[in-house]
């Protein structure tokens, strides 16, 4: 179900074109968001593993903070990490992310957006998003999915949408991502219960959690790796 969550989270967010501003003309957040989802489609629907992996984590690091959204997904365990246990998880986070939730392609035809909604909370600006998705294959069945209340698409034809609401956080130069919430449930924090069921399985041992996040990633790069060349091979002969 996580990877469920995370997997709609990355199909609302990756549908747009690519983001391409200057520090002097600050992007709107409603632009930002569909400005960096065409890059970022493109990405999950890489059908080459190693290079999913790769984009996507440079990606990554352009549309989260990584050092907060490290932090507030291990919540009130946070706090039981020394200074060093902290750095080093934070410096796998993304590598944890990318083969946790990017291991398998899209496939995606065709995703479009509406914003339905923007207002200001604290220091962040919500979102509200309609996103309907065409699937190359059969993936859309387990979409939960709406009637779109227009009642039709451009094409005269009803189609089916669902719900995604997002936290942007302004930067100087353009915003980042602190959590999104699909169908009212938040990818944040099904990140939060993965790794806390991670962590009672490492005995509540920081360093045996990293060290289970190190071994997890290196399996899944070498994986990528490997099928990369078999591939080339393949290719070449």
């Amino acid at each position: 179900m996580i990877k469920k969550i995370c997997f709609y989270f990355f199909v609302s967010l990756f549908s747009f074109d690519v983001f391409a501003q200057t520090v002097s003309a600050k992007i709107s957040p409603e632009d930002w968001l569909m400005n960096k989802g065409k890059e970022l489609v493109k990405i999950l629907s890489e059908e080459q593993t190693k290079a999913r992996y790769v984009k996507m984590r440079r990606i990554a690091k352009d549309v989260f903070n990584q050092q907060e959204m490290s932090r507030l997904a291990m919540g009130r365990y946070w706090r039981d990490f020394s200074a060093d246990q902290q750095s080093a998880f934070q410096y796998l986070f993304f590598d944890y992310f990318v083969v946790t939730y990017g291991t398998s392609s899209l496939g995606l035809d065709k995703v479009d957006i509406k914003i339905a909604d923007k207002k200001a909370s604290g220091k962040d600006i919500l979102i509200s998003t309609h996103i309907t998705v065409d699937f190359a294959g059969a993936g859309a069945q387990n979409i939960p999915v709406k009637k779109q209340q227009d009642g039709a698409s451009s094409s005269g034809e009803e189609r089916n949408y669902f719900e995604i609401f997002f936290a942007l956080r302004p930067t100087e130069t353009g915003y980042y991502i602190r959590d999104a919430k699909v169908e009212g449930q938040s990818v944040l924090m099904f990140l939060r219960n993965q790794l806390e069921k991670e962590f009672q399985t490492a005995g509540y041992d920081p360093n045996e959690l990293i060290g289970s996040m190190r071994e997890k990633i290196n399996l899944r790069y070498r994986a990528a790796e490997d099928m990369a060349k078999a591939e080339e091979e393949k290719n070449e002969e």
